[in-house]
């Protein structure tokens, strides 16, 4: 009687773990965006650095040209699911220096398996870039 008990419950738990996170569509991968931006260089710098810690990046690290930076985010387990384990790569290649016209390039990357890493996060970061940037400019008093 126990030994039927335990079967059925770990099948239904091994069934709840198999489909707890069958909604999310990508296992270890990588998505990337790119958007075009007419600022000085270093406002960027300072977006590109906030936009990395409000998306709960703790370890972001940068080259000497301050052209690429490296945010990574703690794994936190959960029972099904958890969150965390994504790395994101930002490059700023400057497109003309006159206008202050940049290119930001973001690349979001999963560094745990597909049950525990829930989203890339290259578009949330686009978000928090252009709400930080944006924000700048006002404290700057800068018109667009």
């Amino acid at each position: 009687m126990k030994f039927k008990i335990l079967g059925r419950i770990t099948i239904i738990v091994g069934i709840a773990c198999l489909t707890g996170c069958s909604s999310i569509p990508d296992y270890y991968g990588e998505r990337d965006s790119s958007r075009e931006v007419c600022a000085p260089r270093e406002n960027i710098v300072l977006a590109v650095i906030e936009a990395l810690d409000m998306l709960g990046c703790r370890e972001i690290t940068r080259d000497k040209t301050d052209s690429k930076f490296l945010g990574r985010r703690s794994f936190i387990a959960g029972f099904l699911c958890g969150s965390g384990g994504e790395d994101i790569k930002v490059e700023i290649l400057e497109l003309d220096s006159k206008k202050n016209l940049y290119r930001i390039n973001v690349l979001s990357l999963k560094r745990v398996p597909y049950y525990v890493a829930p989203d890339f996060r290259d578009k949330q970061f686009m978000s928090y870039f252009f709400f930080v940037l944006k924000d700048n400019r006002k404290k700057l008093n800068v018109n667009e």
